[in-house]
């Protein structure tokens, strides 16, 4: 099983996991990119994210293995306790009192795009919103100027949805360059912005590197502008194709939250993974010192032991406890940010593009990958 060739990935990847998932025992194995094991439960992938003292993220998160000499990205390559120190500026960033702000901008930047696309009955919805709408939260959060997107966006593409190694590490690579010109100019000349903060991380009783400043701005570019983007996509893409949903949340937007809890659970796009410390057992099958288990998200999601009719969209159900930001020390500090913005898009794309679907004769082209994602959305109204 290739991850980033999944069969049928191009046309509904959940379904495409869900047909594996069916067919495969609770852990797997498959020899691609040097070999994995793939965790097929909800209790798996609890046990596993949660277990940092067998299951670690040191040059671990990504499959393959990204080139020799990559530098750990903290924090999310990083376990603790040194992971505490490298998280601590992101939560002082996105503290609840600063949440609602940030949302602000999201609003602002969705409205934007609206206004850029209404008139013309139609858009691709990836290019003309979903790109545009968390690069404008994350790149004020860095302090870095917006037209710089341009570069970003392709190099981040490259890096989460490309099966080519050295491709990957080539966009990592490119990232982390960008990364490091702005991380040397704070350094001459702080501020209040977050790389400034960064800067002023102690891990233990050491301060932080140059090095260690760069890897953790360039993995907020990485997850800030991809994540959310693709979200947003297939979200879209629900309430595209399900109009009895979506006129549902026309008539009362009161349920958008908990209708954004549910389609972050039904297309949880984000996978992750981990390097065994120990030897252990899962599911009956011993696991080595060294291997790799891949854990994707919508594995959980999509485990009728623990939920019930996992494919479908419910939106009175309350999916706090999915997984979709992830579990243990690493769950995504971003999450109340990110449903933020995603409900800020509901509530005003919803009140003023109330009808909308798939573009007739057009196609969505959908991607398997180290997240799952959407290459091209046409909407039209």
């Amino acid at each position: 099983m290739d991850i980033y060739n999944i069969p049928g990935g191009e046309v509904d990847p959940f379904a495409a996991w869900k047909s594996i998932k069916d067919a495969s025992p609770d852990m797997f194995y498959t020899p691609h990119y040097g070999g994995y094991w793939v965790a097929n439960s909800a209790e798996l992938v609890h046990r596993i994210l949660t277990d940092t003292e067998t299951f670690t993220s040191r040059q671990a998160v990504l499959v393959p293995d990204m080139p020799p000499g990559t530098p750990d990205f903290p924090p999310l390559m990083t376990d603790p306790p040194e992971h505490r120190a490298f998280r601590h500026p992101y939560n002082i960033a996105l503290s609840p009192s600063k949440v609602p702000e940030l949302g602000d901008l999201a609003r602002d930047a969705i409205n934007r795009c609206i206004d850029t696309v209404i008139a013309q009955g139609e858009c691709e919805f990836m290019a003309d919103v979903a790109l545009h709408v968390p690069i404008v939260v994350v790149m004020k959060l860095l302090g870095l100027p917006f037209e710089d997107r341009e570069r970003l966006i392709p190099l981040v593409d490259a890096v989460t949805h490309g099966d080519n190694p050295q491709a990957r590490g080539e966009a990592a690579m490119g990232v982390f360059a960008y990364c490091d010109e702005w991380v040397t100019r704070r350094e001459q000349e702080p501020g209040e912005d977050l790389i400034s903060r960064f800067h002023r991380i102690t891990v233990g009783d050491r301060p932080v590197s140059h090095m260690e400043v760069t890897a953790s701005v360039t993995i907020l570019l990485l997850g800030g502008l991809d994540s959310v983007s693709h979200t947003m996509g297939f979200m879209m893409k629900f309430l595209a194709e399900n109009p009895e949903h979506r006129r549902e949340l026309v008539a009362d937007p009161s349920k958008i939250p908990v209708a954004v809890d549910e389609m972050l659970r039904r297309f949880s796009i984000v996978s992750t993974a981990r390097k065994v410390l120990k030897d252990v057992e899962l599911d009956g099958v011993t696991l080595r010192a060294g291997e790799k288990i891949i854990v994707e998200m919508c594995m959980h999601a999509l485990d009728e032991r623990a939920w019930e009719d996992p494919m479908k969209v419910d939106f009175g159900r309350c999916p706090k406890k999915v997984p979709s930001f992830g579990e243990g020390p690493h769950k995504c500090v971003g999450m109340n940010l990110a449903r933020t913005e995603l409900n800020a898009l509901l509530e005003e794309w919803l009140r003023r593009i109330p009808e909308f679907e798939i573009k007739a004769a057009e196609k969505v082209v959908t991607m398997t990958g180290q997240n799952i994602g959407i290459h091209a959305l046409p909407l039209s109204w």
